[in-house]
C-alpha cells in the first residue's frame, strides 16, 4: 500500500509486494539458501548414522573375535592334551607292528602272506593317524614364529602352482589375482604358506566343479596391514555354519572331505605372525571370500624385533 497524489486530493494504491524490483530475486534466493542448508544438515545426519553403523559393527567383530579367541584358545589346550596322550599308545601299537612285520616269516611259517597284510594296515593307519595328531598340534601348539623378509606375491603363486594338481582332480580352475609386482613381508614365512595353503585348499574344496578358486592380495596396500584375499565360486556357509568355521574338526561338508583342520591352523598361524583371519561376511550375493591380514612392519620396526 502506497499513496499516490491525484490532483489535490491524495489517494491510496495497492500494490502487490511481489511486483516489486529484485523481490522475486531474493525469495528465489532465500528458499534455495534454506534447501542447501537443510541438505547440508541431512548429509551431516547421514555422515553421523555411518559412522555409528561402522562403530557398532567394528565393536561387534572385536567382540566376537574376543569370543573366538578364547574359545579356540580352550581347545587348543585341549587339543594338546589330548594329541599328547594319545600320540604315547599309537607309538607302542606302531613300533609293535612293524616288529612282528620284521619277524612274520619266522612267527608265522607257512601263512605268512595273511598276518603281513594285516599288519601293512595297523602300521599304515597308524601313520595315517600320526599326520592327523602332527596337525592337530600344529594348531594346537604351533612353533614360535621366526620371522625374515620375503616376497609375500612369490609365496602366493607358489602356493598357488602347489595346488594344481587338487584343483585338476576336483575340475576347479585356480587363479592368481592382481598383486604388486613385489611386497616384502616381515613374518614366518613357512607358518604363512602353510596359513595360505589351508585357506586356498577350503576354497579349492568348497568350490563346485568347472568354478574357481582365487589367491591374491588385497589393494591398495595399506601402510599398517596387508590382506590376503582368498576366494571361491561356491555359495559360502551359510549362518550357523559361520558359528564353528574355526573349531577344530568341523567341516561344512559331507563326512570324509576333509577333517575339518584347515581354518583353525590358519587362524592359528596366522594369528602367531599378529594378524587375524576372517570370513568377510560383508560381502553379499558375491564369491566367498577369506581375509588373512599381516601387520606391515617397516625396516626400522623388523631391526628392532629381531
Amino acid at each position: 500500500m502506497r499513496t499516490d497524489c491525484q490532483g489535490d486530493e491524495p489517494v491510496k494504491v495497492w500494490h502487490s509486494p511481489y511486483r516489486l524490483p529484485l523481490l522475486r530475486d531474493l525469495l528465489v534466493l532465500g528458499a534455495e539458501n534454506r534447501r542447501l542448508a537443510e541438505a547440508a544438515h541431512g548429509i551431516f545426519l547421514e555422515k553421523e548414522i555411518d559412522q555409528l553403523h561402522q562403530a557398532v559393527e567394528e565393536q561387534a567383530y572385536s567382540e566376537d573375535g574376543r569370543l573366538r579367541a578364547g574359545k579356540l584358545a580352550a581347545l587348543a589346550e585341549f587339543a594338546a592334551g589330548a594329541g599328547h596322550e594319545i600320540n604315547n599308545p599309537l607309538a607302542v601299537i606302531s613300533g609293535q607292528a612293524q616288529y612282528l612285520l620284521a619277524h612274520a616269516n619266522d612267527w608265522f611259517p607257512g601263512e605268512s602272506e595273511r598276518p603281513r597284510k594285516a599288519l601293512h594296515t595297523i602300521v599304515g593307519q597308524t601313520h595315517r593317524i600320526h599326520g592327523l595328531l602332527r596337525n592337530l598340534m600344529q594348531f594346537a601348539r604351533p612353533p614360535a614364529p621366526r620371522p625374515v623378509w620375503f616376497d609375500l606375491p612369490t609365496l602366493l603363486a607358489e602356493t598357488a602352482s602347489s595346488l594344481g594338481d587338487l584343483a585338476e582332480q576336483r575340475g576347479v580352475r585356480v587363479e592368481v589375482g592382481r598383486t604388486p609386482d613385489r611386497l616384502a613381508t616381515f613374518a614366518d614365512v613357512e607358518q604363512v604358506r602353510i596359513a595360505v595353503t589351508c585357506l586356498l585348499r577350503n576354497a579349492i574344496e568348497a568350490a563346485p566343479a568347472e568354478s574357481w578358486a582365487r589367491v591374491g592380495v588385497v589393494e591398495p596396500v595399506s601402510d599398517t596391514v596387508i590382506e590376503v584375499a582368498v576366494e571361491d565360486g561356491g555359495p559360502g556357509p551359510d549362518p550357523a555354519q559361520r558359528l564353528a568355521l574355526f573349531d577344530p574338526f568341523y567341516s561344512g561338508r559331507a563326512a570324509g572331505r576333509g577333517l575339518g583342520l584347515g581354518l583353525p591352523v590358519a587362524w592359528r598361524l596366522t594369528r602367531q605372525q599378529g594378524g587375524d583371519v576372517r570370513l568377510d561376511a560383508a560381502r553379499t550375493g558375491g564369491p566367498t571370500r577369506f581375509l588373512l591380514s599381516l601387520p606391515r612392519i617397516s625396516q626400522l620396526e623388523a631391526e628392532r624385533a629381531a
